[in-house]
């Protein structure tokens, strides 16, 4: 009983710390995504959950998650799920996308 009241109180510390805030989508002017690809102007939704702490490559790594541009008939696909790695100290940092 005491690993299950601890769980709990861990799950409870993770979902205090999650982040939510919302971003607002804007293409470039200059678009010259092909039309097929292109996304109107919106906003939208994101939630960020600490996820692990890496202290010796110094980084914090955090669930991203945020609702898809493209809607599908399989709402398990409406979701986009990644990881985000924040490294710790003063920035500014160099950053990665990987697709």
């Amino acid at each position: 009983m005491r690993w299950l009241s601890t769980g709990l109180v861990v799950g409870m510390a993770s979902f205090a710390f999650a982040e939510v805030g919302e971003v607002a989508f804007n293409p470039a002017a200059d678009n010259r995504t092909p039309p097929e690809y292109r996304l109107e102007p919106h906003k939208f939704e994101y939630r960020l959950e600490p996820a692990s702490d890496l202290p010796i490559a110094g980084v914090s790594v955090f669930r991203l998650t945020f609702p898809s541009p493209v809607e599908c008939p399989y709402p398990e696909n409406n979701t986009v799920h990644a990881e985000y790695y924040r490294p710790k100290g003063d920035g500014p940092f160099p950053g990665v996308i990987v697709l």
